[in-house]
């Protein structure tokens, strides 16, 4: 039996993260790529030096960069960091792919890889999910003075997950407020965990391995055409080009894909953000595809290597997803996945996660 605790969960995740860095070189680094922004953290302040101002692309300003901002001033409201450094972040979806090969940086970003240089942080999607961010619009974020749920979860076999005592660490002593409240994504992972959307138990959904997305990546149109006809998958694609009646589907809401059992991830043009965030919670189960691009294989959020790594997702290749005869290994994922996702979604994880990162981040910096 595997034990998550919080702690042990933050630990992996910089591990991982901190493997390969040339942070020390980001005091000299500039901005050399549309989109990207610089900005300084001294003592507990954040500084941009280049803002929206500075952008040709005004969309990644509002969905991206500056939530993101947003976050980190959070982060620093309720914790005790005394730092002094600077990041560049990146927004595209893959983190540093447009760097020349000779730029020696540690980019800041949603989606890189383990074997570059660079770091993926929360994104703005995944944030909303936990109920961080307001909206990806707002330019100003409000506070309210309620504190997180925190869940005592205790899984029988398989994984268990600990989060009794969540506290932040850092010396804030401050019990995280909740704080910005999103409708659309944030009810979502509520209604789920309520039973108020996902209305059917597993026993009695479609015994179906379900996908819906677009082309982004030639993997799920070979997919769409290898499962035409399987009786136990189901794979579609909502736009494609050119366009195939055979593989096509309609756009499916969030209910419609939680009354298969199963729902599959796959990457597009780096890693998947947000279908962990409302399928963990669900009583679907999640399995993850991977990733046949030899780039792409290495790509991780700030948490999904975690979650290949322990099996709480199961990551199958092309072969073993078109191999497989039945879903009866992976019956037991329900109860540990939703377990999981009480940690993941946690506000004190993500702002541990974050303190302890930027701790890090800093002591490279300065070294």
């Amino acid at each position: 039996m595997l034990h998550v605790t919080q702690e042990s969960f933050i630990n992996y995740c910089l591990d991982k993260a901190f493997e390969r860095n040339v942070v020390r070189d980001n005091r000299k680094a500039s901005v050399e790529v549309e989109k990207e922004i610089s900005f300084w953290i001294k003592k507990n302040s954040l500084m941009v030096e280049n803002g929206p101002e500075c952008l040709h692309d005004q969309t990644a300003w509002q969905w991206r960069l500056k939530p993101t901002l947003d976050f980190f001033e959070w982060v620093l409201k309720y914790s005790s960091l005394d730092l002094d450094c600077k990041f560049i972040l990146d927004p595209s979806d893959l983190t540093g792919a447009t760097c020349p090969p000779n730029r020696s940086v540690s980019l800041l970003g949603y989606g890189a890889s383990l074997l570059s240089d660079h770091f993926s942080i929360p994104d703005p999607h995944f944030l909303s999910y936990a109920g961080i961010l307001k909206t990806h619009v707002d330019a100003g974020m409000s506070h309210c003075d309620q504190p997180p749920q925190r869940d005592d979860v205790q899984v029988d076999s398989g994984v268990q997950v600990d989060t009794a005592n969540e506290q932040l660490v850092g010396g804030g002593g401050v019990l995280l407020a909740h704080p910005f409240q999103v409708p659309s994504l944030f009810r979502l992972v509520q209604s789920l965990r309520e039973g108020r959307l996902d209305r059917l138990p597993f026993k009695e959904k479609k015994a179906q391995a379900l996908f819906r997305g677009g082309s982004t990546n030639p993997q799920r149109r070979r997919l769409s055409y290898s499962t035409v006809g399987n009786p136990l998958l189901d794979i579609k694609l909502t736009f494609h080009a050119p366009h195939d009646e055979l593989i096509s589907s309609p756009d499916m809401s969030v209910q419609e894909h939680l009354e298969y059992s199963y729902i599959l991830d796959m990457y597009g043009g780096s890693a998947s953000w947000d279908r962990s965030c409302w399928v963990l919670p669900s009583s679907s189960i999640l399995l993850a595809v991977k990733p046949s691009d030899p780039i792409l294989v290495n790509v991780h959020t700030w948490y999904s290597n975690f979650l290949y790594a322990h099996d709480i997702v199961p990551q199958l290749s092309e072969d073993e997803l078109l191999g497989l005869k039945d879903f009866s290994r992976f019956c037991h994922l329900n109860d540990i996945q939703q377990n999981f996702s009480r940690l993941l979604l946690s506000h004190t994880t993500i702002l541990n996660f974050m303190i302890k990162f930027l701790e890090r981040y800093n002591e490279e910096f300065n070294s």
